[in-house]
């Protein structure tokens, strides 16, 4: 630093207008940071809003594609249900068929169970009154014999 007490002011003059610069300069710096940091901003803010529209998407979609879903399953279970209401029907129907044929054959059968009972009972009963009349004659022979 060497120079005469005469520069000085020059030399003053030439620092004050280097601050005054690089003060001008380091503003400028600093309004294009803040312009940089409001430009982020907004645009960090308008990502989070496309993200959230389209989280909120995403759910009316699943919301949507869900009640569809569970529509078609309600629609699928109340066919099944018709369906096993059908066949259940269609073999109450065939059993009460075989049941109806099974006590027509049993009562068949009874029947000519009971006719032969009947037959084989009466011809007992023939027998049976054949030999009290040939007790009868007998027991009258011998009191007239006797």
């Amino acid at each position: 630093m060497t120079g005469t007490p005469e520069a000085l002011p020059e030399r003053v003059d030439r620092i004050e207008q280097k601050l005054d610069s690089l003060a001008e300069s380091t503003g400028e710096r600093f309004d294009a940071v803040d312009k940089r940091f409001d430009e982020l901003g907004a645009s960090v803010d308008r990502r989070f809003s496309e993200v959230s529209e389209a989280i909120a998407e995403q759910r009316r979609y699943t919301e949507f594609a869900f009640d569809r879903l569970q529509s078609s399953m309600v629609e699928g279970f109340r066919q099944v249900h018709l369906k096993i209401d059908e066949k259940i029907g269609a073999l109450d129907r065939k059993v009460d068929g075989k049941i109806e044929a099974l006590d027509r054959k049993i009562d068949e059968k009874i029947g000519a169970l009971d006719r032969k009972v009947d037959q084989k009972t009466a011809g007992l009963d023939e027998k049976l009154d054949q030999v009290l009349r040939l007790q009868r004659r007998q027991a009258r022979t011998r009191r007239k014999n006797g």
